[in-house]
């Protein structure tokens, strides 16, 4: 166990001592340890809201301004890690992509390489050009089969975001790998259905 750099007391991974003393950053540490909150997709925003800002009024270096220059690093390196960490987890996509990373899964999209993740298949890809036809023809047709396209490709969203939790809470549920590998596919096309959705919104009012 980690001793506090003042007073020798064992703090874990905490940021704080009861001594009020700030700890220097351990190695490794996640966003869910950032937080201290459960390694789980299933977090509730209020209590994540809370703990974030708890621990930011906390850890902000002002309360630090007078101590020493070790002290001040720390606080601030916090207090960064304590912000990065909220903007992942509040946002349940960006929660779901950082917890496939965690359990070794990174999802096909933009910052992916070749061979990382899900392949989205054959069948999938052959959607894709479905929908570049289907939008072309419906921007030559009119601005009504536009927007018909629109509610289309919002059911996809919905229903892919459904997919993920669903995914994630059967894995939680019984740690099965297979249900986490659908997640994953499912949020690749998702940030597919995504990006198309925004280029069809784009083209409602033209």
């Amino acid at each position: 166990m980690a001793a506090c750099v003042s007073c020798g007391k064992e703090v874990g991974r905490e940021a704080l001592c009861s001594c009020g003393s700030v700890q220097a950053m351990p190695g490794g540490l996640t966003y869910f340890d950032a937080l201290g909150v459960p390694v789980t997709f299933a977090l509730e925003a209020s209590d994540l809201d809370k703990r974030f800002r708890a621990l930011s009024l906390k850890l902000h270096p002002d309360r630090f301004a007078r101590r020493d220059p070790a002290q001040r690093k720390s606080a601030l390196a916090w207090t960064t890690a304590l912000n990065d960490a909220y903007r992942a987890l509040k946002d349940p996509l960006r929660r779901a992509e950082y917890f496939l990373a965690q359990h070794g899964l990174r999802p096909l999209g933009e910052g992916a390489k070749a061979g990382d993740g899900q392949r989205l298949g054959l069948e999938f890809l052959e959607e894709a050009m479905e929908d570049r036809e289907q939008l072309a023809e419906a921007k030559a047709t009119g601005a009504a089969e536009v927007e018909a396209l629109r509610q289309k490709v919002v059911a996809k969203v919905e229903a892919a975001t459904r997919a993920i939790a669903d995914g994630l809470g059967a894995f939680e549920r019984s740690g099965d790998r297979a249900s986490l590998e659908v997640a994953a596919d499912k949020l690749s096309r998702l940030r597919y259905h995504q990006r198309f959705l925004e280029e069809v919104e784009g083209r409602v009012h033209e």
